[in-house]
């Protein structure tokens, strides 16, 4: 009789349990969590340009002093193409020691000064590489493009994002013998591409740098969760 009871009881205690597991699992939502990544092209319409000096002299001052001088020479070029002094600000100024094999001592001073011209008729960019070269700049460290406003574009890339990362969703539910539910969360980080280009100079002779504008990419990427429903 009470082998009886021991095994109603262990019957009812393994229903229970089995019950309240099953209830368990139906509380738990499903959800369907998708990246994606929009992206548009638009034309630059500025360039940015770096041109710097370099010298190197026994003193830190005849080092500083000439290059000053050549940097100098450079801006006042500049401005005599159409370039304002505020549109030319400082990039980059340094001084530093230079050292023998063993760095024992100092042997002589590197001197080091840029500029960044800011340039938006893209017509006369090889002129003013050239004007700023033949006034003394020993360097042009890069030509940068960029565009004022992207504002239209990003709007344009999370819409593309979000349409992608839909798309991809709806195939996910359908394959798993479901559909989506409602929108969850969304998250997004926004960032454009920039779209940097190495210059290199010719000998005296050859026709100048050539310069072909690139377009900017504006990149949205996304991250959606809906909730999923079975079929």
């Amino acid at each position: 009789m009470k082998d009886k009871r021991l095994s109603v009881l262990l019957l009812l205690f393994t229903v229970s349990a089995v019950s309240m597991n099953g209830q368990e699992h139906a509380g738990v939502e499903a959800e369907i969590s998708v990246g994606a990544t929009g992206r548009v092209e638009i034309p630059a319409d500025y360039a940015i340009l770096t041109l710097g000096v370099h010298v190197r002299d026994s003193t830190p001052t005849l080092a500083a002093t000439a290059m000053d001088d050549r940097i100098g020479m450079v801006i006042d070029t500049l401005k005599t193409i159409g370039f304002s002094p505020e549109s030319l600000p400082t990039a980059h100024y340094r001084v530093t020691p230079i050292r023998d094999r063993d760095r024992a001592r100092i042997i002589a001073y590197d001197a080091n000064s840029s500029v960044r011209a800011t340039v938006r008729d893209f017509d006369i960019l090889p002129a003013v590489i050239e004007a700023a070269l033949a006034a003394g700049a020993t360097d042009a460290s890069g030509l940068q493009f960029g565009a004022s406003d992207q504002r239209g574009a990003r709007d344009e890339a999370l819409r593309r994002a979000i349409a992608e990362a839909r798309r991809d969703a709806e195939v996910i539910a359908a394959a798993a013998g479901g559909h989506l539910g409602q929108l969850v969360e969304v998250s997004t980080q926004s960032s454009p591409i920039p779209q940097a280009r190495a210059l290199e100079f010719s000998g005296a002779g050859a026709r100048g740098p050539q310069i072909t504008p690139r377009n900017i990419v504006v990149v949205a990427n996304v991250s959606v969760r809906w909730a999923f429903v079975e079929n």
